[in-house]
């Protein structure tokens, strides 16, 4: 057992766990979460929270409710750097207090795993996933983007149709459209009336 903060990509060895008895004796779920997220940071994962919304077990739910949502300040902070979300952040957190919109904006990333079934409902436009789509696309996206990084972003732009635009905004992250309004709304303005 490591406690959050104690790991160190160096004391990781190739052997049972545990590799030390913790101090404070505590094996509940909360101190299972901290160790994992110890070893997380030490191994310098990301794209990690995209498996954990996936799992079907509502796991996502109690752990993104804990704690006044620290872990929404969290997804802020490394998706948008340096941002004050201030208002904004407050307004997310206060709309996902409830328990069903929560499981709403998680939903979203469980739709979209390797075992997710579309309705015959949306059958057709399931199918149009992944394809090349017919009309031309403006595509925006922060330079300083911590969740999905502005290199990829950039190569979106051989699957968008002849005449697309894509844009890496500087100094915006994640949230580009509270970061940078008047320059995203200058983009869309200017792809609208072109």
């Amino acid at each position: 057992m490591v406690r959050a903060g104690t790991v160190r990509a160096n004391d990781l060895e190739a052997r049972y766990a545990p590799s030390a008895v913790p101090a404070d004796s505590a094996y509940h779920l909360g101190a299972l979460i901290a160790d994992a997220s110890a070893l997380h940071d030490a191994l310098g994962g990301t794209d990690w929270y995209l498996f954990m919304f996936r799992d079907p077990a509502c796991f996502a739910e109690a752990l993104v409710a804990a704690d006044g949502m620290s872990f929404v300040d969290r997804l802020w902070r490394e998706w948008s750097p340096g941002f004050d979300a201030g208002e904004h952040l407050a307004l997310v957190k206060e709309s996902l207090a409830d328990p069903a919109n929560l499981a709403a904006a998680i939903g979203y990333y469980r739709a979209n795993g390797p075992a997710a079934q579309a309705t015959v409902q949306y059958a057709r436009e399931q199918a149009a996933v992944g394809q090349r789509p017919p009309q031309r696309t403006l595509y925006l996206h922060g330079a300083n983007d911590g969740c999905v990084r502005a290199d990829l972003a950039r190569a979106a732009y051989a699957t968008l149709a002849p005449g697309s635009r894509v844009v890496v905004i500087e100094e915006a992250g994640h949230f580009l459209h509270l970061e940078r309004p008047g320059r995203v709304g200058e983009l869309i303005l200017g792809w609208l009336t072109s």
